[in-house]
């Protein structure tokens, strides 16, 4: 089993793997997160730095924190809040469930 570090970066990947198809599709610039070095280069990549999961520049290894909260506070799920039914079911595409009686609001279970 991998280390929790490397487990939440690879969830952040994920993440901005499905950020990245929609803000596609909205013909919206993808370069998120935005490095705060290199804004107009390329985004953030998602790693295991130590005992945490960060955020980091590929091009010089500026870090910062993406989460922690799995270690900590015991994370066991990922909710959205979608925009709208499109939204919606862009995240159920992707393994999210909605909540009973609030189909625009999902959980991805971790």
């Amino acid at each position: 089993m991998e280390a929790l570090p490397k487990q939440i970066a690879s969830v952040a990947d994920q993440v901005q793997e499905w950020v990245w198809d929609e803000l596609w599709g909205r013909q919206a610039p993808t370069n998120w997160p935005v490095c705060p070095r290199h804004p107009d280069s390329h985004p953030m990549k998602a790693t295991a730095q130590g005992a945490a999961g960060v955020w980091a520049c590929p091009n010089d290894d500026a870090v910062i924190n993406a989460t922690t909260a799995a270690e900590r506070i015991g994370l066991r799920a990922l909710i959205v809040d979608a925009l709208d039914g499109k939204a919606a079911a862009f995240y159920a595409r992707h393994g999210f469930k909605p909540f009973t009686g609030k189909p625009l609001r999902l959980f991805h279970r971790l």
